[in-house]
């Protein structure tokens, strides 16, 4: 029960969720919290600042994000956890080449008028929940797993945030963006990881049962 759960919430909800927005943006129609997203996002900070520029966070998360990436695959290539390495490799691939092609198929004009390229879906979006969904799933030990969440959640609201404060994306194509990434995670993790975990189990279980 609780595994469908999860399931429901990692993989069917973000699919649901994409599908609405991508079927508002085939359309061309404007989605309607768009605007007030990026107004109140303007206001927060006009009204509060930011300890970092905009463009800081996104350079301070894209340096941050390559050092996890390189530690990670390092560790695991250590520690002969090909399977997992595998998952790194796919969820992050797995994004960067999805990114233009959904871009091309939903053509959705950039924000302002001096910006090139279609903006629908976030690959910024995408790409940095990728990783941050990884790390949280292949940490092992539950206090750094906590500490994964805790970081790559920021990272991913922070980049989230910037990208549309400095009007490269409408909040709908970070939100599609998130929602892609969350799916695509949970599908590599029931393909590739899931087999192998249950498997692991199923090797442990009978010397269990033999313990007295």
């Amino acid at each position: 029960m609780k595994r469908a759960l999860i399931l429901l919430a990692t993989l069917g909800a973000p699919v649901v969720v994409f599908g609405a927005l991508a079927e508002e943006v085939a359309e061309g129609s404007s989605v309607s919290w768009d605007g007030a997203t990026y107004r109140a996002i303007e206001r927060s900070a006009q009204t509060v600042g930011t300890p970092l520029g905009a463009h800081a966070v996104l350079t301070v998360a894209a340096l941050g994000g390559v050092a996890a990436l390189v530690a990670g695959a390092v560790h695991l290539l250590r520690r002969r956890r090909i399977r997992e390495l595998a998952f790194l490799a796919l969820a992050i691939g797995g994004m960067v080449a999805l990114d233009p092609i959904l871009k091309s198929i939903f053509q959705r004009p950039p924000v302002s008028r001096d910006g090139s390229g279609y903006s629908f879906p976030s690959g910024t979006a995408m790409v940095s929940l990728a990783v941050a969904g990884a790390a949280v799933v292949l940490v092992k030990p539950r206090l750094l797993r906590w500490g994964a969440v805790i970081s790559g959640g920021l990272m991913c609201l922070g980049l989230g945030v910037s990208v549309v404060y400095l009007r490269w994306h409408h909040a709908s194509d970070v939100v599609a963006g998130w929602c892609m990434a969350l799916a695509w995670l949970s599908a590599l993790w029931l393909a590739l990881l899931l087999p192998a975990y249950a498997s692991r189990r199923g090797r442990r279980s009978p010397r269990m049962r033999r313990c007295p």
